[in-house]
């Protein structure tokens, strides 16, 4: 083989390899998610060092923490926390994201943008012209049962949540302490989950193109949110439990049922790795 087919050879090599890069073949797109998940994972890792503190300023009650360790798909979630009986009747907010909390979604969040567009939020003045209506929390909204003027379940800029701690959203790790009422003995505890524009090969741009809420209302491209539950005993005291993963909303947020099925959902069941409740009763 002469220079000459040596070099023409070395360029066809080089010309396919590109070819397989772009078009993600086999084995280039296993190692372009291997690369990903590698990253969100040393990304974690960083942010597991640290913890953030949510903490109530309520003195009555039984003390109730929540120890929350972000997966290797958290990224700027809206996160929700309440109180149940066991017949599912909502009783309490213990904690909510301020942007879900007081409707603070700004227009112009792309699936392209919106890690900058997150980073640099808060500089612009907060106007209504620049806000759009967002549930992403629809199983919570739904169970607090109060519908807004435009007839949602989400709060808004004109009608906040004004019960129950707000907070920034959580970069990491996080705590949450608050009280609930002494009356309740047997009880259950929510926490609901979502981070925008997680899509999938289930919930896609593609997906349920008759559902104008998922496209350009109050939907969130992406999959929907993850509700975990665990039910509490104020009669075993101290008592720990770890919070269980027992469905997802409504992909557009237009119901607030459960579903169970979790076949369709990939990255958002590692938005969370575990949540841990504890809770002590008064002495």
């Amino acid at each position: 083989m002469n220079i000459r087919q040596e070099f023409v050879l070395a360029g066809a090599i080089v010309s396919a390899l590109f070819f397989m890069a772009y078009r993600q073949a086999f084995p280039f797109g296993e190692m372009m998610t291997w690369g990903a998940r590698v990253k969100a994972k040393q990304a974690n890792e960083v942010r597991s060092q640290h913890y953030s503190y949510y903490i109530s300023d309520e003195s009555q009650g039984s003390k109730l923490l929540l120890d929350i360790k972000s997966g290797i798909h958290f990224w700027h979630p809206q996160v929700v926390i309440w109180v149940t009986d066991t017949n599912g009747h909502f009783i309490k907010t213990l904690f909510i994201t301020e942007s879900s909390a007081k409707g603070l979604f700004m227009s112009g969040r792309t699936a392209d943008n919106f890690k900058s567009f997150d980073e640099k939020k808060g500089t612009d003045p907060i106007s209504r012209q620049n806000l759009r209506l967002v549930d992403a929390l629809p199983y919570w909204s739904h169970s607090r049962g109060k519908e807004t003027q435009q007839g949602f379940y989400a709060p808004t800029f004109d009608q906040p949540v004004i019960d129950g701690m707000t907070g920034a959203t959580p970069q990491g790790n996080f705590y949450v302490q608050s009280q609930v009422p002494d009356s309740l003995v047997y009880f259950d505890i929510y926490l609901e989950v979502n981070v925008a524009f997680d899509d999938n090969e289930y919930y896609s741009e593609y997906d349920f193109p008759d559902d104008s809420l998922y496209h350009g209302g109050t939907g969130l491209l992406g999959q929907p949110s993850l509700i975990y539950r665990a039910t509490l005993n104020k009669e075993k005291n101290p008592y720990f439990t770890l919070m269980q993963l027992i469905g997802h909303s409504h992909h557009s947020g237009r119901t607030g049922h459960l579903y169970p099925d979790l076949t369709t959902i990939t990255t958002a069941q590692r938005i969370i790795d575990r949540v841990v409740v504890s809770l002590e009763m008064d002495e």
